[in-house]
């Protein structure tokens, strides 16, 4: 079965898109790791390893989307990147702060997505930070608190509803 993943327990599966991401991850960081012995500049590897963590977090992002029926059935959700993952400056052992925005009073439906992401993300292998918030929750704990205000201000769009995230920015 191509869904076993050989370096798990044994009965617990992986989905291909989990495993697909695994391995990106692993050549990707064994890829940057020479380019680090070469002499890279710091810089640069910060910028591709955000470019690798990008690609695994909209892949794996994708794929639950599929499984969990598509877009029409989907909330009108947006996946965003914050903190230093969001300013694109990760470092070989950082994590990837995530959170999946949603509309007032959808956040039951937005959880599976949720779930399912944590899940994924986590099964990938990346350390993860994550949340599922409205705009008007992120509002209220980033005046509330300057260590949420900061890194909620430098956020980045990853995918999803455009005019969410604009709302979420502008506020």
């Amino acid at each position: 079965d191509s869904s076993v993943d050989a370096s798990m327990p044994t009965g617990l599966r992986l989905r291909p898109a989990v495993l697909t991401a695994r391995e990106e991850l692993a050549a990707g960081r064994e890829k940057l790791r020479r380019q680090h012995q070469r002499g890279s500049p710091g810089v640069q590897l910060c910028a591709r390893l955000t470019d690798l963590f990008d690609g695994v977090v909209l892949h794996l992002y994708r794929a639950a989307v599929e499984d969990l029926g598509g877009g029409s059935s989907m909330p009108p959700t947006v996946l965003v990147a914050h903190g230093g993952y969001g300013r694109r400056d990760v470092a070989p052992f950082s994590d990837v702060d995530l959170m999946l925005l949603h509309p007032p009073r959808l956040e039951a439906v937005a959880a599976p997505l949720a779930q399912r992401l944590v899940q994924d993300l986590g099964d990938a292998g990346l350390e993860l930070g994550f949340s599922v918030r409205t705009v008007r929750e992120c509002c209220a704990m980033a005046v509330r608190d300057t260590a949420v205000f900061t890194t909620l201000a430098e956020a980045r769009f990853l995918i999803g509803s455009a005019s969410l995230y604009t709302r979420f920015a502008a506020q």
